[in-house]
């Protein structure tokens, strides 16, 4: 993490038994579609980027129980967020979240 790749391979789907991607520092300005397609992560980290939305594709990550998306811009918390049934920790500190 901490590099200015700003997007992903489209090749990160051939990792289908992946657990943990960390993308923290990567100057992303979104979370690609590819990251909804990996059935087995559990723990996603997307902190330190530039990211106004996380997508409502998150809800196909039925195994995720582990969420960091603070220090971006994100404004609003996608309902997306509801349907996962094993998400424990949330971090969306740091954000520009309206009320």
């Amino acid at each position: 993490h901490d590099e200015s790749v700003g997007c992903m391979p489209p090749t990160l789907v051939c990792l289908s038994r992946l657990t943990r991607l960390d993308l923290s520092g990567c100057s992303l300005t979104y979370v690609p579609f590819s990251v909804s397609q990996l059935a087995q992560l559990q723990n996603l980290s997307v902190a330190g980027n530039a990211l106004c939305t996380l997508p409502s594709e998150l809800s196909e990550l039925k195994a995720l129980s582990s969420l960091d998306a603070s220090r971006n811009h994100v404004r609003s918390i996608p309902a997306a967020l509801t349907h996962l049934p094993r998400l424990e920790k949330c971090n969306l500190m740091g954000n520009e979240l309206e009320a």
